[in-house]
C-alpha cells in the first residue's frame, strides 16, 4: 500500500510528456522554476520600459499615464 501511494504521488507530480533540461520527465519543481524565470524576465522588461519612460524606481500603480 505504501509503495502504491508513493507511486501515485510520483505520477501526479511528474509528466513523461515534457522533459526538463536534463532530459528527464519534468516535475512540479521544474514547472515552478520556469514560472519563476518568466516572472523575473517580465520584471526586467517592465523595469526597462519604466526607465525608458522616466519612471524608474517608483511603483507602477502610483504613476499617471503620459
Amino acid at each position: 500500500m505504501r509503495d502504491e501511494i508513493a507511486e501515485a504521488l510520483r505520477a501526479t507530480l511528474m509528466t513523461p510528456d515534457v522533459l526538463d533540461s536534463n532530459l528527464e520527465p519534468a516535475n512540479v519543481v521544474d514547472g515552478l522554476f520556469f514560472i519563476g524565470r518568466a516572472v523575473y524576465r517580465l520584471a526586467e522588461v517592465l523595469e526597462r520600459y519604466l526607465e525608458s519612460h522616466g519612471r524608474a524606481g517608483t511603483p507602477v500603480h502610483s504613476q499617471e499615464d503620459s
